[in-house]
């Protein structure tokens, strides 16, 4: 299973973004759409080595504008430094794990 990472600054990310695949997860506590994704995005990375980046968007704000984070929840997905999916609001979650099958060995 990947590990879950709180986001908390710059080290924390940096520190993520060393990994050949990543996931970063933004998401509120005042947003009731995420608070039903991130337990089944948590759920869904028990079958991979995947680490996931959770962010709460108030408190990393120039991560979240950095990369054009405009509504939560948003989930990135990186591959080799580059972002290969981003799924925003209604999240598939077969096509996470589609991608995820496809990229990690």
């Amino acid at each position: 299973m990947g590990k879950i990472i709180q986001i908390t600054g710059d080290i924390s990310f940096e520190e993520l973004t060393q990994q050949r695949t990543y996931i970063l997860y933004f998401g509120s506590e005042s947003c009731n759409v995420c608070l039903s994704v991130y337990p089944r995005l948590a759920d869904l990375m028990q079958d991979y080595d995947v680490p996931v980046g959770k962010l709460e968007i108030k408190d990393n704000k120039n991560i979240t504008g950095q990369l054009l984070i405009f509504t939560v929840p948003t989930i990135l997905v990186f591959h080799e430094g580059k972002e290969v999916l981003r799924e925003s609001r209604f999240i598939d979650f077969k096509k996470i794990e589609n991608l995820l099958q496809a990229i990690v060995k």
